[in-house]
């Protein structure tokens, strides 16, 4: 069909599923699932990191469940998992465990043609080892604003964000954030994006701020199941160096 009209072929270009936001980037979408719609999300980061002759390499793990409460509100659960090793010269060290379950609710309260806005807001309770770096050891609360305007194959993200870093690890409380993002249907599969963001830097000690360039690709192998990859740029020496990333999701 695409070889006998080729027009029709260059139009599904412009046609194509809706673009959005999300794993494999930082930055999210204003979308929602819908009422009574749920999906599951298995993802997984590789970060790689040297600094003052120390080299960390850290495997991160996430396994949560979105659920449409209403046509406009989502909620949300989340398990994640970390695996550090850090080495040094003449020495290494290697913890893991269970990271802070995250549980939150995302209300899409505003939708006028292209444009989508919404809030996000998170509670973390402290289940991973604090003295071990794989938790904050209190229950840290956080809200993000997100705007999303759609035209055509193209999606535009802006995400502002703040977080009350209770800890027991002598952390900034106050932290903010900030990240946009452009995400691109390039036809009925295939989806490529990027993003780029900023925030508040955990160590009281550096007023650097962690900034990040990140890129990605999601794949619709069916219309309820995606594959994503992509892979993130530490821009400043307090950012990971380098991150891998790769999961799945799965709509019911």
């Amino acid at each position: 069909m695409t070889r006998r009209h080729p027009l029709i072929a260059a139009m599904a270009l412009l046609v194509a599923v809706p673009a959005s936001a999300g794993f494999p980037l930082s930055t999210d979408d204003a979308g929602t699932l819908g009422a009574g719609h749920s999906k599951i999300e298995l993802t997984g980061e590789r970060g790689d990191d040297k600094a003052r002759g120390v080299r960390e390499t850290s495997l991160t793990q996430e396994m949560a469940l979105i659920h449409g409460l209403t046509e406009n509100l989502n909620g949300f659960f989340a398990v994640p998992r970390q695996d550090v090793r850090t080495e040094a010269t003449g020495s290494s060290s290697r913890v893991g465990g269970t990271g802070d379950i995250k549980i939150g609710m995302k209300w899409r309260y505003y939708t006028q043609k292209e444009l989508s806005l919404a809030l996000k807001a998170a509670i973390t309770s402290a289940t991973g080892d604090a003295t071990k770096g794989l938790g904050a050891g209190r229950s840290t609360q956080a809200v993000n604003a997100i705007a999303s305007y759609e035209t055509g194959p193209w999606e535009f993200d802006l995400d502002l964000g703040y977080k009350h870093n209770s800890n027991k690890r002598n952390q900034r409380q106050q932290l903010g954030a900030a990240s946009v993002a452009v995400v691109r249907s390039l036809d009925e599969r295939w989806n490529v994006m990027a993003d780029i963001g900023a925030a508040s830097n955990k160590d009281r000690s550096s007023a650097r701020s962690p900034a990040y360039l990140g890129a990605g690709l999601s794949f619709m192998v069916t219309k309820d199941f995606s594959l994503n990859f992509g892979v993130k740029f530490g821009l400043t020496s307090v950012e990971t160096d380098f991150t891998a990333l790769a999961g799945l999701s799965l709509r019911f």
